[in-house]
């Protein structure tokens, strides 16, 4: 009966390390596929070893079906990794690539306060939510959402540069100057920031 038991145990430590291997080099072909910008080879590689409980095939058939431009697969394989790790914040970014590539906002916008939830300062989030509510003219919401970044990336240039149009939005042109002159110090030659000086003279 032990005999009986080693065996299955050896047989089952065999599989497992046959099936790790597969996938490693399943993983390796994929990322050699994408380097030639083969997204389609590179998903067919990670589908002879998928696993619907892998959540690395799942991330990693999300991202490359995106780049395929397959955005609801890509959606389908992110959900899928969320939830097997509901509280991943790359599965939950990644997620917003098919989102946006498809236009629908109110999800991107729930995918990102989904981030929050987990990472209330998560710099990426808290600045796309502001640069929605700014293209919505809503920016008393979007002045919010960046306060949070600029108070953690105060140097940050692309949220220094957002905050400026948002003060000067609000009639607020001593500060919207001064965010831009921050923005400026990041790129002294930024044509955009240097004009939009002129026009708040």
């Amino acid at each position: 009966m032990k005999k009986i038991i080693l065996a299955t145990l050896l047989i089952s430590q065999f599989i497992s390390i046959a099936t790790q291997d597969a996938t490693i080099s399943a993983f390796s072909s994929s990322y050699k596929f994408e380097s030639y910008k083969q997204y389609g080879e590179a998903t067919k590689a990670l589908m002879n070893v998928y696993d619907i409980k892998s959540y690395a095939i799942n991330l990693r058939l999300g991202w490359l079906t995106y780049l395929n431009g397959e955005y609801t697969a890509s959606i389908k394989y992110y959900n899928q990794a969320i939830n097997l790790k509901p509280k991943s914040i790359e599965a939950l970014l990644g997620k917003t690539y098919p989102l946006a590539a498809i236009s629908n906002w109110a999800d991107l916008k729930n995918n990102y306060l989904e981030i929050l939830k987990i990472d209330p300062s998560n710099q990426t989030a808290n600045y796309r939510l502001a640069e929605i509510h700014f293209n919505r003219n809503e920016n008393k919401v979007a002045n919010e959402f960046l306060g949070t970044v600029l108070t953690n990336y105060p140097f940050d240039y692309y949220s220094n540069v957002l905050m400026a149009k948002i003060k000067t939005k609000q009639g607020e042109i001593s500060k919207a100057k001064a965010y831009y002159n921050i923005a400026l110090l990041s790129n002294p030659d930024d044509l955009e920031i240097l004009k939009a000086l002129v026009q708040l003279q």
